[in-house]
């Protein structure tokens, strides 16, 4: 639930600009969250069942189907919501400098220079965050366990994440440099090569999504 929790707070940061707050440390319940989850899994539910039956559900709003229906509306309305607070921002001359996918589409135009439509954004943005909320929690799982099993390659990765931020704050000379504070700052994370190894190899062994389905 905390690897879940954490997923989707940055995967609606990078796709929105919007900081859930789920992982407060009362772990609140949060609507949207709530909504994506039971959207998933009532999707999920159609494979599980004869085509027949969830498509006679689905008309007659029943069930699943019914739950489905409120689940996926309300996803559709919070980014729906959020993208047109976006333009009210971006119509006051506001919020030029976000770097978040939603932004950087509504600066984009489309292959006949158009701007990109309110539904393209919302779905774009819903794609984005389902693509990335349980992948990329399932892949720490697994990696976190990894590390319990190795404990040397755990041992490894703190003395390269050690390294990597004492170099730097021995060349600012003080705590609070160039990343504002944080502990790992993002040109930390690209110097520490023995992490992305042990990230890239429990990916190989084992793949949140082992098959992809295509028509």
């Amino acid at each position: 639930d905390v690897l879940l929790r954490l997923t989707l707070d940055n995967v609606c940061m990078m796709a929105l600009s919007v900081d859930l707050g789920s992982l407060k440390p009362s772990l609140p319940a949060i609507p949207f969250s709530r909504s994506f989850e039971d959207a998933t899994e009532m999707s999920t539910l159609r494979f599980l069942m004869p085509t027949a039956v969830w498509k006679m559900m689905r008309f007659f709003d029943l069930g699943p189907e019914r739950r489905l229906r409120r689940s996926v509306r309300q996803v559709q309305e919070f980014v729906a919501g959020v993208i047109a607070a976006r333009k009210k921002e971006l119509s006051r001359g506001e919020g030029a400098e976000r770097t978040d996918l939603v932004s950087i589409f509504m600066r984009a135009r489309d292959e006949d220079g158009q701007p990109h439509s309110d539904e393209f954004l919302r779905d774009m943005c819903i794609s984005f965050i389902l693509a990335g909320r349980d992948t990329s929690s399932v892949a720490l799982s697994w990696f976190f366990w990894l590390l319990g099993q190795n404990p040397a390659v755990e041992e490894r990765i703190v003395a390269e994440i050690h390294w990597v931020v004492g170099e730097r704050r021995s060349s600012f000379g003080r705590e609070e440099d160039e990343v504002g504070g944080q502990v790992v700052g993002v040109e930390d994370v690209r110097k520490m090569h023995y992490l992305h190894a042990a990230i890239t190899e429990t990916l190989r062994l084992y793949p949140p999504v082992s098959i992809d389905h295509k028509e």
